[in-house]
């Protein structure tokens, strides 16, 4: 996951922009008399944060759950509210999905569901930049008390180095890695990262990624063993690492990565020979 600054939108102006421009008008006679219940809605997430353990969950007839939810349609381009799509798109970070904060993104999730929450499919603070394969693993899964998607506009982990843990093992034919969360959060939101890792399943995504990481790097890391053995290896790594959280961050999976990667004495002494 990547954190990201939540957009400094009016939200209440961009509901009743979308309720001026639909064409039906019963439709829009039917939006323009829930705005205060919407408003009071919008209220209510931002003081949650979105969570959907202490966010309710309205009971509309049909008709309206229909219009809320197809308001979603005027992001698009051209569309009323299409500047809307294109101002998260800007905000999202070096293109990255905010869910697994690896893969580019290649549209809009909503943290809360739509189809559950149709009350906040335009709002601007439950919309984030997603891949195709979070999109679709997230689906429409909310969570329980047992634990919930991190979200990317309200959580944050200023206290760690990063929310990800990474387990390097050069011991056997060749290295693999394994991805898990960090020790370190938060007791609060352990669970909750643990829920997100485990759903999106981005612990084999990781590891998957890793293996073209690691073999982009073997080539330096031969150099540097050549120059300085396990201590000009590390050096490296950490010149790396630090490259990476200066251009995405500490949350980024690559900055877990090269950490586990410095951690593990068999790599840095020669293990890295094994990447294949």
């Amino acid at each position: 996951m990547l954190e990201r600054s939540p957009l400094l939108r009016d939200e209440i102006a961009d509901f009743e922009t979308v309720c001026a421009s639909r064409k039906l008008n019963s439709v829009k006679i039917m939006l323009g008399s829930l705005r205060d219940t919407v408003v009071s809605l919008y209220s209510v997430y931002r003081s949650k944060s979105g969570s959907p353990l202490i966010s309710p969950v309205c009971v509309f007839s049909p008709e309206v759950l229909a219009a809320l939810e197809s308001n979603y349609n005027l992001t698009y381009e051209g569309k009323s509210l299409g500047d809307l799509r294109v101002e998260i798109l800007k905000n999202s970070i070096g293109n990255f999905c905010s869910l697994c904060g690896a893969r580019p993104f290649y549209g809009l999730d909503h943290y809360l569901p739509k189809v559950i929450y149709p009350e906040y499919s335009i709002l601007s603070s439950n919309l984030v930049p997603c891949c195709s394969q979070c999109n679709t693993k997230k689906a429409s899964i909310v969570g329980s008390a047992n634990g919930r998607f991190l979200h990317a506009n309200f959580d944050s982990f200023a206290s760690v180095e990063s929310w990800l843990h990474c387990d390097v093992r050069s011991d056997a034919e060749f290295v693999d890695t394994v991805f898990s969360v960090s020790k370190r959060l938060p007791a609060a939101v352990q669970g909750d990262a643990e829920f997100h890792l485990l759903k999106l399943e981005l612990d084999s995504a990781y590891s998957k990624m890793a293996i073209g990481e690691l073999i982009s790097i073997k080539g330096l890391l031969e150099e540097a063993f050549l120059d300085g053995g396990e201590i000009a290896v590390i050096f490296e790594l950490r010149r790396l690492q630090r490259s990476i959280v200066r251009g995405f961050g500490v949350h980024f999976w690559k900055n877990a990565l090269y950490e586990g990667l410095c951690a593990d004495r068999g790599f840095v002494s020669g293990g890295f020979a094994k990447i294949c």
